[in-house]
């Protein structure tokens, strides 16, 4: 894990970091107020607050599984597996959610586990649709699947999670069949939603509970949304951008740049938006990237996400 202080990050640019906590933004007034300072105000404010999980109201959920909310929760996830392994507990350890963040995790799971001594971890991937990775090329699932079959990943595809609690998991097949899990510990990677603070600003919200943002990602005047905060339609699939870090990255650049435009008395312009390459990770040093023109996995696509991550780390501490 890196960590870098957000001094190095700031250093020469200006910029004036507070840690607080914010508890209410006044768009009309256009001040921010927070726990601990004075009220802030504001002549352009822009919204990068994050998601948080979405369980769906599945019941037990939010008490008992594991989100990844902070990194307080994953020690406490690592140390739970690992107690519960020293404990002679051979249950298995469930992640739900067959997206890329839910594969991301049961993959490393599995060379977490062994590290701890557990020669054949079992690891289940549990997906309530009929196919993990929905929306993505059909020949990177079918990649994906069997770099997790390899490794000893199980996939439960058509399995619905309908409650969770400290000892496992009750599913529901779409069958109609039902089954209780036992298991050592359970990972929501299910979805996720807006902060819960975007509900109570004044801001037209869509249908999903993410800020409406016009085509220059503009919420309200002065206001700017972007990444999970932002609910931006692409005119061509008719359904919202993907909550990526990608494109988090690319809209807040744009959103920089807009607002020099509207200092400058110039207009903001469209969010232009395109595809993405994506890089999945699959456990130990392999991962799956498609480059839009073409695809390549194993080592190679382990030493691009590499790069790619060094590169990040580039465009954000000074020289």
């Amino acid at each position: 894990t890196a960590v870098v202080p957000y001094e190095e990050i700031r250093a020469g640019t200006g910029v004036r970091f507070l840690q607080t906590e914010v508890t209410n933004i006044d768009v009309a007034h256009r001040r921010v107020h927070t726990s601990t300072e004075p009220s802030l105000a504001f002549a352009h404010l822009v919204l990068a607050l994050g998601a948080e999980p979405n369980f769906f109201g599945t019941p037990g959920m939010a008490e008992h599984a594991f989100s990844f909310r902070s990194f307080r929760e994953i020690v406490r996830l690592r140390n739970r597996i690992a107690e519960r392994l020293a404990a002679g507990a051979r249950l298995p350890v469930a992640v739900c959610g067959g997206g890329s963040t839910g594969i991301e995790v049961a993959a490393e799971l599995g060379g977490f586990c062994r590290k701890l001594g557990w020669e054949q971890a079992d690891i289940i991937l549990i997906e309530a649709r009929p196919t993990i990775l929905t929306g993505f090329p059909e020949a990177t699932v079918r990649t994906v699947t069997n770099r997790l079959a390899k490794i000893g990943v199980t996939i439960r595809v058509n399995t619905r999670v309908t409650a969770a609690d400290g000892a496992g998991l009750a599913l529901a097949a779409a069958d109609g069949t039902n089954e209780r899990l036992e298991t050592i510990a359970t990972i929501w990677a299910g979805g996720i939603k807006p902060n819960r603070l975007l509900e109570t600003i004044l801001l037209p919200h869509a249908e999903r509970g993410g800020a409406a943002v016009a085509e220059t990602l503009l919420a309200a005047p002065g206001v700017w949304a972007i990444g999970d905060n932002a609910c931006l339609i692409d005119p061509e699939t008719k359904k919202p951008l993907p909550a990526t870090a990608r494109i988090a990255i690319e809209q807040g650049k744009h959103a920089a740049r807009n607002i020099v435009r509207r200092i400058r008395g110039e207009p903001a312009l469209p969010y232009p938006i395109r595809r993405y390459p994506y890089v999945i990770p699959v456990g130990g040093k392999w991962a799956i990237a498609d480059l839009i023109v073409f695809s390549i996995s194993g080592f190679a696509g382990w030493c691009l996400k590499q790069a790619i991550d060094l590169y990040y780390l580039s465009t954000i501490l000074p020289l």
